[in-house]
C-alpha cells in the first residue's frame, strides 16, 4: 500500500504514449494525443499499415481506460490510509481523525466495453491484452468498496457500531487492494514499454526524414526525462548516475535553443508553443536537480514542507512529484505543438 500520497509517474496519469500516432486524432485532456511531428502542415505523410493503425488504436483504448480512473482510485485509498493508525489491523477507534476515503463516481462499463473490443482487435499485443483485463476486474471490485467504506465513514456508522463494520471492511479492503495494486503496476509498465518501444521508432524515423532537427530534440528530450524519472522515483536512488542524466538533458535543452527557429516552421500556433516547450524542458531540470540535491545531500524538510506533504508534495522542492508535475506540464507542451 502506497502509505504516501499517490502521484501516479504518468503525470502522473498523463501518459505520452500517443507521441507515436501518425494518424490524425483530435487533443483529449485525459489522454495526450496521438501527434503528427512534420516541418511543415503540407508534408505528404506516408500511408500508414493498417496493422499500426490498429495497433494504436488499441494502445489508445488501453492507456485511455488507465488515465481516466487509476490516480483516482489512488487518491480515494490514500485519504482513508493517511488517518489509519495501524494498516495491517484496520481502524482502532483511537485515530485522531477519521476521513474515510473520497467516493467515486465513475461507471466502468464503457471502458470495460472500450478494452473488451480492443482485445478482439487482430494483430493482438500480448503484452498488454491480457492485462488490460485483469485491471478493468480488479477496478470492478474495488470501487463499489471504497464507495461502500465513505458511506459507512460520512454517515458516522463508526460510532453507533464502534467500528465493527469498520475493520470487516478494512480486512476486504486490504485484500481487494492488494490485488488492485499489482493489477495497476502491471498494467503501468506494460504500458510504459510499449510506450518507449514507440517512441524510439518515431525517434529513428525523425532522423531519417529531417535529421536532427528541432522535432528530433524535443522527442529525444522526452525520452531521456523518462529514464530520469525512473531513477529519481524512489527515495533513494544513484545520484551519480542521475547527475550525468541530467547533463544529458541541459545538452539535449541547448539543442532545442539553437534549434528554435526550426521548430517554429509548421504553423503560427509554434510561435507560442514550441518556446513554452522550451521553457517547460528548462523548469524540469532545475526540478530534477532539486531532487538529486534534496536525496544525495540529504537535506531535511522544513517544518512548513513537512506540513505541504501529505496534501501538495508537489509544492516542496526536491520532491519526486514536483519534479514529475514540471515533467506532465512539459508533455502536454509537446502534445499541443504536435497536434
Amino acid at each position: 500500500m502506497k502509505k504516501a500520497p499517490f502521484y501516479s509517474a504518468f503525470a502522473l496519469s498523463l501518459i505520452a504514449l500517443n507521441l507515436m500516432g501518425c494518424d490524425e486524432k483530435t487533443v483529449n485532456k485525459n489522454t495526450p494525443p496521438a501527434n503528427n511531428i512534420a516541418s511543415t502542415p503540407v508534408q505528404q505523410r506516408p500511408e500508414v499499415p493498417q496493422s499500426q493503425k490498429i495497433n494504436d488504436e488499441k494502445i489508445d483504448i488501453y492507456a485511455n481506460c488507465f488515465n481516466e480512473i487509476d490516480n483516482t482510485i489512488y487518491e480515494s485509498t490514500d485519504r482513508y490510509v493517511s488517518w489509519l493508525s495501524d494498516y495491517i489491523n484496520g481502524p482502532t477507534g483511537k485515530e485522531v481523525e477519521i476521513n474515510g476515503t473520497y467516493p467515486i463516481d465513475y461507471d466502468i462499463s464503457m471502458c470495460e466495453a472500450d478494452v473488451a473490443r480492443a482485445q478482439k482487435m487482430l494483430p493482438g499485443i500480448k503484452a498488454m491484452d491480457t492485462v488490460a483485463g485483469k485491471y478493468i476486474a480488479s477496478v470492478k471490485q474495488i470501487i463499489p468498496l471504497i464507495n461502500e467504506m465513505n458511506d459507512y465513514y460520512q454517515n458516522n456508522s463508526y460510532k453507533s457500531d464502534h467500528f465493527k463494520k469498520g475493520k470487516s471492511l478494512h480486512k476486504k479492503f486490504v485484500l481487494v487492494f492488494d490485488e488492485f495494486e499489482k493489477q495497476s503496476t502491471e498494467y503501468s509498465a506494460s504500458l510504459r514499454e510499449i510506450n518507449t518501444q514507440r517512441q524510439l521508432v518515431q525517434l529513428k524515423d525523425i532522423e531519417t526524414k529531417e535529421g536532427k532537427s528541432f522535432n528530433y530534440y524535443a522527442l529525444l528530450m522526452i525520452v531521456n526525462n523518462k529514464k530520469l524519472n525512473r531513477m529519481a522515483e524512489n527515495d533513494t536512488f544513484d545520484t551519480d548516475q542521475a547527475a550525468l542524466q541530467i547533463t544529458t538533458l541541459e545538452a539535449i535543452v541547448r539543442k532545442l535553443q539553437e534549434n528554435e527557429q526550426d521548430g517554429l516552421k509548421g504553423g503560427e500556433a509554434r510561435v507560442e508553443l514550441v518556446p513554452a516547450f522550451i521553457r517547460d524542458a528548462q523548469e524540469y531540470v532545475i526540478n530534477a536537480k532539486s531532487r538529486v540535491h534534496r536525496v544525495k545531500d540529504n537535506v531535511p524538510y522544513t517544518e512548513e514542507e513537512e506540513g505541504l506533504l501529505q496534501d501538495s508534495p508537489e509544492a516542496v522542492d526536491g520532491t519526486y512529484q514536483k519534479m514529475l508535475e514540471s515533467f506532465n506540464k512539459m508533455i502536454l507542451s509537446y502534445n499541443s505543438f504536435n497536434s
